[in-house]
């Protein structure tokens, strides 16, 4: 089983945005531009494209000129995309000569996000890659996945569908230590809830938050992303998820609060699986 990596370069309070890219560093190897990356080394990058912006509403606004990015253009944009990576375009296209360099006889795999139906019915529509953001979104995904393979429609770059699954994980050595853990993003998914768009809060901030009991089942409704415990516990639970998702792939996302943690819990999960270092993805 494949197991990779996503990693958001998330800023702990008290850090900088400067020692988030150091810690991303300490992960993964990070570069720029996706067709450069596969010159280099090819067969070794994936391209993951989502519709949503990212970040909150206000900032989703300034990236769109004052506009909500809409769905509209969406699959065009990723015909287009595609294209333009493979050298594909029409000839009577008006820019089917813009060449994306460097050329290379591979691309990258494409992959579409998704954290609903939409991205899977495109993807299957398109023959796309496609992966379900299981940390965004607890509910649904399984339907989404299999109802993505089973409408899928083969294409010159991906003959059969490939499916990934993404999960929120934290690992430690024992339980009582991956909830300790697990109370930063607790209290980062709360302040997000309120529309507080603050650091990552370190361990002794979320230790000491008041929290109500509404606040408390906010947190337990969130709690459904989130896989948690030993390594062989957070193991069994992801080998499950991968056989109730029908998913080729499985793709883990940690954030505490401090990046040692962290690193360690991406350790143990590696161990868990018997691999020597968590899988990469560029």
């Amino acid at each position: 089983m494949q197991l990779s990596v996503l990693d958001q370069s998330p800023v702990i309070s008290g850090h900088t945005p400067a020692q988030a890219v150091r810690e991303t560093i300490r992960l993964v190897k990070v570069a720029e531009q996706f067709r450069m990356l596969e010159a280099l080394y090819p067969g070794r990058i994936d391209l993951g494209i989502g519709r949503a912006p990212g970040g909150d509403q206000t900032t989703a606004l300034a990236m769109g000129e004052g506009r909500y990015p809409g769905a509209e253009q969406f699959p065009e944009q990723v015909q287009y995309l595609v294209a333009y990576l493979d050298g594909t375009l029409p000839t009577e296209h008006p820019f089917a000569g813009v060449k994306v360099m460097p050329e290379g006889p591979t691309a990258p795999q494409v992959w579409l996000l998704g954290s609903s139906d939409y991205s899977g019915a495109l993807a299957a529509q398109l023959g796309l890659r496609f992966a379900f953001a299981h940390f965004i979104s607890a509910d649904g995904g399984d339907a989404v996945m299999r109802d993505y393979k089973r409408r899928y429609q083969a294409s010159p770059r991906e003959p059969v569908p490939q499916a990934l699954l993404c999960v929120f994980v934290i690992c430690a050595g024992t339980t009582d230590e991956a909830e300790r853990l697990a109370a930063s993003i607790n209290l980062r998914r709360l302040n997000m809830d309120y529309g507080a768009n603050a650091p990552v809060p370190s361990h002794d901030e979320a230790r000491a938050y008041p929290y109500t009991e509404a606040d408390r089942r906010r947190i337990a409704h969130h709690r459904r992303r989130l896989v948690l415990g030993t390594p062989d516990r957070v193991r069994d639970r992801l080998v499950e998820l991968r056989e109730t998702f029908a998913a080729d792939e499985l793709m883990a996302i940690t954030i505490t609060g401090d990046y040692d943690s962290r690193l360690r819990s991406y350790e143990l999960l590696a161990g868990a699986f018997g691999l020597s270092g968590a899988g990469q993805r560029g």
